[in-house]
């Protein structure tokens, strides 16, 4: 009878030390007094408690807790237990009483609630083989206490992390009691008689273990005992998130929402980064296309222009006054009697007559066989004429160029054969002398190389033909007859 009303007072005593997360005293200190150091617990073994102020809290001063004193031991995935330990600190001792193998922490409460902290260590349950008779309490049937981390032991919970406990069984009202491994105090918060879940905000240090156990109204304890890893940081204000409890329903609809809104945010989110890629892609893709082709048509015309550039030769025009372009042909054409203009007379391609003949004259070969003739008086109009050079444009592209060695076998011609140079159209007809003769020189036949006699004595060689320079010669060439022959 004692054992259970020890418990419902243990359970009272934690509804008045914490209410709605509110943290407990840490009033004093408990340790072992062998200043046992082993995390190895051997089950069924006794093990002397003295408890002892705390040094950091001067407000207390020697106060050592009210007796009489409990143990509390909160196992890994087990039922806690609590053992009164005794109400003299000479004589308080405590005895491990759960299976072999069970981690645990151990926390020393006293009848005000006030707590003497943990021992600072996950402590394990051994096998002692000097005594095995003893027997944990029997757990209670149908009330257990789970979370929506899994127990593998590797769990995590980051600071300000939501934790959900759902509890099952038991009599309403509960208190979740949590703990933590070198936690100077206790954390219990009691939820209303209509709720069965807690979430809880981690506001524990990063790197210890977390403990969560539930005492229903009667004092029982669940079974099931949740713990995990603390991690994070260890700025513990967790701004707008609080503990808060309700019903399992309610929170599983607002999971399911949150899960819902997640799900489409990833959704979107893959949607929007989809269309982004791919329109990026396309954006490559035709901006690469579009390089290439502009590339191929700019290669392509650079191409065409030097295929395409006008390489032909082309006659010269001279547009006239009246804007009518001339053509040579009209000059290749004409009549070396009937020019339709002084200006435009046409030079005959006959390889006999002699080169100093300049347009506008045309040549008048005299009949004598003997080469005598006398040439007429130089007009006014005749000389003007003759100093007026004609544009390149007027020289007949269909005149055949003499070489030079016709003209060295015209310039060895007599002055026997004269000729006269007339006009082709003009007012008074007036001629010029000129000389003239074959360009054949003496004793060579037609059948034979031409040739040029140098002097009278130079003997006969081969006549060198090349092409003349594109221009008419100059006027002075042509000289009077009654001026003496200068050439040697």
């Amino acid at each position: 009878m004692l054992f259970p009303f020890l418990l419902r007072f243990l359970v009272a005593s934690s509804l008045i030390l914490q209410v709605l997360g509110q943290n407990s005293i840490l009033t004093f200190n408990w340790k072992f007094r062998t200043d046992f150091v082993s995390t190895s617990l051997p089950r069924c073994f006794n093990f002397d408690i003295v408890v002892f102020p705390n040094p950091a809290n001067a407000t207390a001063g020697n106060y050592s807790g009210t007796p009489p004193y409990y143990m509390l031991a909160f196992p890994e995935g087990g039922q806690p237990i609590t053992s009164p330990i005794g109400n003299d600190n000479n004589t308080l001792s405590w005895t491990p009483e759960h299976p072999i193998g069970t981690q645990l922490i151990l926390t020393v409460m006293d009848s005000l609630g006030n707590t003497g902290g943990t021992g600072g260590a996950v402590y394990q349950v051994v096998e002692n083989p000097d005594n095995s008779n003893c027997s944990p309490p029997p757990a209670t049937q149908g009330f257990k206490i789970s979370s929506n981390i899994t127990q593998d032991g590797k769990a995590t919970l980051e600071t300000c992390q939501p934790w959900r406990l759902n509890i099952d069984g038991g009599i309403p009202p509960y208190t979740v009691v949590l703990d933590a491994k070198n936690a100077p105090v206790i954390t219990n918060v009691t939820i209303p008689p209509s709720d069965n879940a807690l979430v809880f905000i981690d506001r524990a240090d990063p790197g210890t273990v977390l403990f969560a156990g539930v005492v229903d109204s009667l004092g029982r304890w669940a079974n099931g005992t949740q713990f995990v890893s603390t991690t994070g940081s260890t700025n513990i204000t967790c701004p707008g998130a609080i503990t808060k409890s309700g019903t399992q329903a309610d929170f599983n609809q607002q999971e399911a929402r949150q899960n819902a809104a997640r799900n489409s945010a990833k959704r979107r989110t893959s949607i929007i980064v989809g269309v982004v890629v791919s329109l990026v892609l396309f954006f490559l893709i035709v901006g690469g296309v579009g390089t290439w082709l502009y590339m191929r048509r700019k290669k392509a015309q650079e191409s065409d222009t030097e295929d395409n550039q006008d390489v032909f030769p082309r006659q010269f025009v001279e547009a006239g006054s009246s804007g009518r372009v001339l053509s040579i042909n009209n000059f290749m054409s004409s009549s070396t009697t009937a020019s339709p203009s002084p200006s435009k007379a046409g030079f005959s391609p006959d390889p006999y007559r002699l080169p100093y003949v300049i347009e506008p004259y045309t040549e008048s070969l005299s009949a004598g066989s003997n080469g005598t003739g006398t040439g007429s008086a130089q007009s006014p109009d005749a000389s003007s004429n003759l100093r007026s050079r004609p544009s390149f444009a007027n020289f007949p592209a269909s005149s055949v160029r003499r070489s030079k060695g016709q003209e060295a076998a015209q310039d060895a011609l007599s002055e026997s054969n004269p000729t006269t140079v007339t006009r082709s159209s003009g007012p008074s007809g007036s001629t010029w002398p000129v000389r003239s003769g074959s360009l054949q020189a003496n004793g060579v036949t037609g059948d034979q190389d031409e040739v040029i006699i140098q002097h009278t004595d130079g003997g006969q060689v081969p006549v060198v033909r090349e092409l003349p320079p594109p221009y008419i010669a100059p006027p002075d060439r042509i000289t009077s007859t009654d001026e003496p022959d200068r050439r040697t």
